[in-house]
């Protein structure tokens, strides 16, 4: 089970301030800025980001663990927005990504060690439906302020 990405406490003032962007961006940095000396900037640092931010900003339950908050995220019109985006892009059928949304996070944890400079989805480590939830959530942060930049990569 993955730990909590953040305390009791972090919410707590969070919502006593009603999101300062200020503090909010004090937040996230801290949370990005602990995922180096972690050897968590990867691609799986980034689903948690993701879903740190996305509870930050109240579009999934803050009790969600980081599967379950991309779960929670995956429904939302947004995120379909981008995924049909990548239907469309790479030929692929909608379901069969969504399928690889409800395991994605377990699949990520198998592969993703150590820091990227830049995080990336590598094809060849992953499925292409899972290439292309990874890259539906990457887009879909990216919209966000205080967006992670990452790229694609094919193996050689």
């Amino acid at each position: 089970m993955a730990r909590e990405l953040y305390t009791a406490e972090e919410q707590k003032l969070w919502n006593q301030i009603g999101g300062v962007p200020n503090l909010k961006y004090a937040l996230i940095k801290g949370k990005t800025d602990k995922m180096r000396p972690a050897e968590n900037f990867n691609i799986r640092g980034a689903l948690e980001r993701i879903v740190y931010q996305a509870k930050l900003d109240n579009k999934i339950s803050s009790s969600a663990g980081i599967q379950e908050g991309l779960h929670q995220l995956a429904q939302r019109l947004e995120f379909i927005a981008e995924l049909q985006e990548e239907v469309n892009r790479r030929g692929l059928n909608r379901e069969e990504i969504l399928e690889s949304v409800e395991h994605i996070y377990y699949e990520v944890r198998k592969h993703a060690r150590g820091n990227d400079s830049t995080i990336t989805v590598r094809h060849g480590v992953y499925s292409e439906n899972e290439c292309a939830a990874l890259v539906s959530f990457l887009k879909l942060q990216s919209k966000w302020r205080y967006a992670l930049q990452w790229k694609e990569a094919r193996l050689a």
